[in-house]
């Protein structure tokens, strides 16, 4: 434990650290002990050790070190030895295997180390840097860019502090040292950092050139913040000449890098963007436009979408997300997977000068009425394709047959005529289809699509919990809420609590029936009470799982896998699903999932799994032998794979010009 009580700043270093932070302060250093009471306050569950190096440290303020401090290894130079020297000394008493250099004028903010440790335990991975604020929080830098002069910049430099269209992890080509993590191995390795850039500047700039030389990258991290004090201890004359001439240095010493176009030249705004894409590699790109942002946390799709950009992130495309309704995503978590969020109004994102799509995924029919043609305009080169995660007419129709009256009826069949004709243009004139299941590919040849490609919706995360029944008790009906009072959940829930739990009741009065999501319509609250038990958000939700000893899909309508029927299997809960909840599903021939339409048939297979230990074991053994039929398939489609076949065959397609007129 960290704690700054009575005014003395204290550590408690273990022995065997996992980060060694090593600051160097010179002269003055007036916010050096304002950086250690914000290390000690912000920086939880890591062991690790703080080395401060007093680098012609003036004798007051190693007075103020000495005996405001406990914990903390002094480390002495009698002279400025540079920051790099500084750096390099400190690195000699390092225990820790990472080490992170930290400016003494800087405060990390709350959890700022986690997510360094986290990027820099990914292969191939040299060194991270985090975001850096300015004191009035604006930006300092977001990763830093070389221009092709020598010149380098902090992207983002005065936007606001937590700018969502840098909140996404990427390749740099370096991150400035005031808070940079690097392996302690790599950094002797490499014999520390280039003190004859003394005393300052342009020192880390040359020391990720040499982690790029020995084919590693270095990372910036955005979720790991700082907040610096810029340019205390220097004059900016001073520090304008530094830059100057240690810029002529760097070239001097790295002649082969500056050489070709591999580095962008600061013409225009649209630079930094090139920029950013030239220091990642220039990856192929891939936009996402969709309602919402991807998130775990949402149904609706939006959990399945996360897993999409994800499995194409990993793929090795640079993934942007344009959500056209709402942006209030968990940024954070697709921002980890280097998934960026596009903040602009679309048109003006697509006629950027720098910005060209390989590809242009859009989801939801009324996302393509609008937006389609304008990708096909604006970027006419890109592959079109279409995220048919439903078929919204078959949804209508289903709903039609249940509605209760003949006007609410006919609104829906011609809602459902409406949806049809849509879908049927987006069909015949995207490039490339995506659905769910081999029924909705069915559905969509009807339509007049080309061949669609099928991904099952299988999420990546989810595992076999591993208690037993005895271990497990209620039963679990996950529910999204974001269609409001027409949501299927809504109409499932009633169905349920009206024709199927009393007859549970009357077999288990102690039944729990718990249901998850939220912000729930009013509709559904109402049949709170006897058996129903609300519970709102659910945070960790395998643990909720791995308590739960059944789950129920009680869905009368829809189109499309439901994703909660999928994930309950994959978390290996046994589930008993209507004909709709189980809509599209590949049991690969097992009984994984008990299935019945009628009430009392629902009432019985649900009553079976709560209180028969044999049944309930039966029906786990049944997902078990599913779980390990689909992991052992060796040829999996995957969107990933989809758009290497695609993009890699776009010479041998046919002309899209039909396409382009019928979009």
């Amino acid at each position: 434990m960290q704690s700054t009580s009575g005014g003395v700043v204290e550590f408690s270093p273990p022995p065997d650290p996992l980060v060694s932070v090593i600051i160097v302060a010179t002269g003055a250093a007036p916010d050096l002990l304002g950086c250690l009471r914000a290390l000690a306050a912000n920086t939880k569950d890591v062991p690790f050790e703080v080395i401060v190096v007093e680098n012609g440290l003036a004798p007051g303020v190693s007075n103020d070190l000495a005996f405001g401090t406990r914990g903390v290894t002094i480390v002495r130079s009698g002279v400025n030895r540079g920051f790099a020297g500084g750096c390099n000394l400190g690195a000699r008493k390092a225990l820790g295997t990472y080490l992170v250099l930290l400016n003494d004028d800087a405060e990390p903010q709350p959890g700022w180390l986690p997510p360094l440790i986290e990027a820099g335990e990914v292969p191939g991975v040299g060194a991270v840097g985090g975001r850096v604020l300015l004191s009035d929080g604006t930006l300092q830098e977001a990763g830093s860019i070389i221009w092709h002069d020598g010149g380098s910049f902090g992207v983002g430099r005065d936007l606001p502090g937590d700018a969502v269209s840098l909140r996404f992890r990427r390749r740099v080509e370096y991150c400035s040292a005031l808070s940079l993590l690097v392996r302690r191995e790599t950094f002797n390795e490499l014999g520390g950092l280039d003190e004859g850039y003394f005393p300052a500047y342009y020192e880390d700039v040359d020391f990720c050139l040499k982690i790029a030389q020995r084919g590693e990258v270095v990372l910036y991290e955005p979720r790991s913040v700082v907040r610096h004090f810029e340019s205390r201890s220097s004059t900016q004359r001073f520090k304008e000449f530094l830059c100057l001439t240690h810029r002529t240095r760097l070239m001097e010493r790295w002649p082969e890098v500056f050489e070709g176009p591999t580095h962008a030249v600061p013409i225009d705004d649209d630079s930094v963007e090139e920029a950013i894409h030239l220091a990642m590699g220039s990856p192929p790109r891939v936009l996402v436009i969709d309602d919402r942002l991807p998130d775990l946390r949402l149904g609706s799709g939006y959990s399945r979408m996360f897993d999409v950009v994800r499995d194409i992130s990993t793929a090795g495309y640079r993934v942007s997300v344009s959500p056209t309704a709402a942006d209030d995503g968990d940024v954070d978590a697709l921002g980890a997977l280097g998934v960026g969020v596009v903040t602009e109004p679309l048109a003006e994102h697509l006629r950027r000068r720098t910005v060209r799509y390989e590809a242009v995924i859009v989801s939801r029919p009324h996302n393509f009425k609008r937006y389609g043609w304008m990708v096909r305009e604006l970027q006419p080169d890109a592959h079109l394709c279409y995220d048919a995660e439903a078929l919204f007419y078959r949804r209508l129709e289903a709903q039609a047959e249940l509605a209760g009256s003949e006007a609410a009826r006919e609104a829906l069949c011609s809602a459902a005529d409406d949806s049809r004709t849509i879908e049927a243009e987006i069909a015949r004139a995207v490039d490339t289809i995506v659905c769910v299941s081999s029924d909705e590919a069915a559905a969509l040849r009807a339509l007049g699509a080309r061949e669609p490609f099928v991904v099952e919706p299988w999420l990546s995360e989810p595992a076999l919990t591993p208690a037993g029944f005895a271990a497990r008790s209620d039963a679990f009906l996950v529910a999204g809420w974001l269609a409001g009072p027409e949501s299927p959940n809504v109409d499932g829930l009633l169905w349920f609590v009206r024709d199927v739990l009393p007859m549970v009741l009357a077999r288990l009065p102690w039944v729990r029936i718990r249901v998850s999501g939220s912000a729930p319509p009013q509709a559904a609250l109402e049949v709170g009470g006897r058996g129903i038990s609300f519970e709102g958000h659910v945070g960790n939700i395998a643990d909720f799982y791995g308590r739960t000893r059944a789950c129920i899909v009680p869905l009368r309508y829809g189109a499309g896998v439901k994703i909660k029927t999928v994930e309950a299997l994959q978390y290996g809960v046994p589930t008993v699903a209507t004909s709709v909840g189980a809509e599209g599903i590949d049991l690969r021939g097992t009984a994984a999932l008990s299935v019945a339409d009628d009430a009392r048939d629902f009432a019985l297979a649900l009553t079976s799994l709560l209180t028969d230990r044999v049944a309930w074991e039966q029906r786990r053994a049944e997902i078990e032998a599913l779980d390990a039929l689909r992991r052992s398939e060796a040829s999996c489609v995957t969107w990933g794979s989809i758009l290497a076949e695609v993009l890699g065959e776009r010479g041998a397609l046919e002309s899209r010009t039909e396409r382009r007129a019928a979009t």
